[in-house]
């Protein structure tokens, strides 16, 4: 379990003192830290679900509402209190009932900087985050594969602005004169689990 979610989970669970010494914690780690491109619901009961609010804050106006375990994009986020909220956004054949863009509070939020993006003023084209630090991500730009040998060479990583990207899905990510989806998340990750 990664340290960002025992600590979510502590906070959670634990007393007020412990509250305060891990909302610390957390602000600090934020606020040295650039958004990440995706999120899955955590912490939220299978009977239950997660508002999205019109802004960053509890008080705010209610939009929508989001299941357990949903998968979604990240705009931004940002300090506000003593909790941290994101901007949420829908991805492509990630639909949900009553999902707005809006706010929600980032401790019900598992981070991920892994998955398909669109990059501004580009055309799309299959583009894969692997990873983001310091406002820079390395994505996959092109890559060979030979089918034959199951062999996946020349991969072209850039760096690219974190605020230049916008998370997607595999539908969102295939380029205009493309037909379909892309599939590339495979043999990229099957490269880099070697």
């Amino acid at each position: 379990m990664p340290l960002r979610d025992v600590l979510l989970y502590c906070y959670k669970y634990g007393d007020e003192m412990k509250k305060i010494i891990l909302s610390l914690i957390l602000l600090i780690t934020f606020s040295f830290s650039e958004t990440a491109l995706f999120a899955k619901i955590i912490g939220v009961k299978t009977d239950d679900i997660l508002n999205i609010r019109n802004n960053p804050s509890y008080t705010s106006k209610k939009l929508g509402s989001l299941p357990p375990h949903a998968y979604i994009a990240i705009e931004k986020c940002q300090s506000k209190k003593n909790a941290i909220w994101c901007k949420i956004y829908q991805i492509p054949q990630q639909f949900y009932e009553d999902f707005h863009v809006g706010w929600v509070n980032a401790r019900y939020l598992s981070f991920s900087n892994r998955g398909y993006v669109n990059i501004q003023d580009e055309k799309n084209d299959c583009y894969y985050a692997i990873g983001c630090e310091d406002d820079d991500c390395s994505v996959v730009k092109t890559f060979n594969y030979n089918y034959e040998q199951d062999i996946l060479s020349n991969l072209v990583v850039e760096r690219i602005s974190r605020h230049k990207l916008k998370g997607t899905s595999h539908f969102g990510a295939m380029g205009d004169d493309g037909d379909g989806y892309c599939t590339s998340a495979i043999y990229i990750e099957n490269y880099l689990k070697q």
